[in-house]
């Protein structure tokens, strides 16, 4: 009668079936050699032990009926998992780079924003500086010269009345 499993017996139970099963859709394909069986004769437990550790560690999926892996099944299975597991990582980094540049670009647009804000706020000073000025010397050089503008409605400004007399 083989002995009662423990935690340990169980652990080793799960390690054996993750080095000797591949899932393939709703099955566990034991590789080549390898079963519930053997795993118990390699544990020293009965078969049902395995399958019952089998079904907790893998959520029941039941074992192919039809055909176990070959080496060569396997190999390619691992390669093809490796391959992808590689672009997955080379994604990754360019998605890294997409979003390192994407967040280049929001700084850029700040300061751009920044910058136009700048601009415009020192062209309306400037504007305002010369259209000011503008108007004094036109009003100033129509006052003294006491020649009206070009414009025939113009009139000149009458003196404000907190401008001294001469």
């Amino acid at each position: 009668m083989a002995p009662q499993v423990n935690l340990k017996m169980r652990f080793a139970i799960a390690k054996l079936l993750e080095e000797h099963t591949v899932l393939d859709g709703k099955y566990v394909v034991f590789k080549d050699g390898w079963s519930d069986e053997r795993i118990a004769e390699v544990i020293g437990c009965r078969p049902g032990n395995v399958v019952g550790t089998r079904k907790a560690v893998l959520g029941g999926l039941k074992p192919s009926q039809n055909s176990s892996y070959t080496g060569n099944q396997y190999t390619r299975v691992s390669e093809t998992l490796a391959e992808h597991e590689r672009l997955l990582v080379e994604l990754d980094n360019r998605v890294s780079k997409i979003n390192s540049h994407i967040h280049h670009i929001k700084l850029a647009m700040e300061s751009l924003k920044d910058h136009v804000k700048a601009v415009q706020q020192d062209t309306q000073k400037q504007s305002d500086r010369v259209s000011r000025r503008d108007t004094q010397q036109l009003l100033a050089s129509a006052y003294n010269s006491g020649e009206s503008p070009k414009s025939a409605d113009w009139k000149p400004p009458k003196k404000p009345s907190w401008v001294p007399d001469e």
